[in-house]
């Protein structure tokens, strides 16, 4: 795959911090649970979380399409960045994508990623929405299996780009 220096430079920034959000995202989940995090007097950064999450997707999917030659568009939308990747990329992706442990198909996807959808905005503008975490929902769902998968197949396709020793996901 030979792509131009300025899109790969693009993709491998985009990939990076994808895998930056999805450390984060693992380290927030990981404080809500730690007896020592959830003392009376400790803060859980409950919009950090699902923003992470939304980041983490959005990002790994933009590298995708600048690695195919596409400029990665304007969205935080993960159904609209999927649906733009052209039908190889997609069906690599999809190719051993599990959901619940079971083989995902196209309509399981899609109802993931609509669920997902609005994460980013919901939570990120909560303040100026008027919402609430009530009223906002994280609906991470099988979306960590998909941002692994897309992790998977960029690094499948960039072997350059896997993580160095330390790193938690060493897709």
């Amino acid at each position: 795959m030979t792509v131009p220096i300025e899109r790969l430079a693009r993709a491998i920034h985009l990939f990076y911090a994808s895998r930056d959000f999805l450390l984060s995202w693992d380290i927030l989940e990981a404080h809500a649970v730690v007896a020592r995090a959830t003392g009376p007097r400790i803060p859980f950064p409950v919009r950090s979380q699902p923003t992470c999450a939304a980041l983490a997707l959005e990002l790994a999917l933009k590298s995708r399409l600048e690695l195919e030659g596409t400029e990665a568009p304007r969205t935080h939308s993960a159904t609209k960045l999927f649906a733009r990747l052209s039908k190889g990329a997609q069906d690599e992706i999809m190719a051993t994508l599990k959901c619940d442990g079971a083989a995902m198909t196209r309509a399981d996807l899609d109802a993931v990623l609509a669920e997902f959808e609005g994460t980013w905005e919901g939570w990120r503008y909560m303040h100026e929405l008027g919402g609430s975490g009530a009223t906002v929902r994280f609906a991470q769902g099988n979306m960590r299996a998909v941002v692994l998968r897309v992790h998977q197949v960029l690094v499948g396709l960039r072997p350059d780009w896997v993580p160095w020793p330390g790193v938690i996901h060493d897709v």
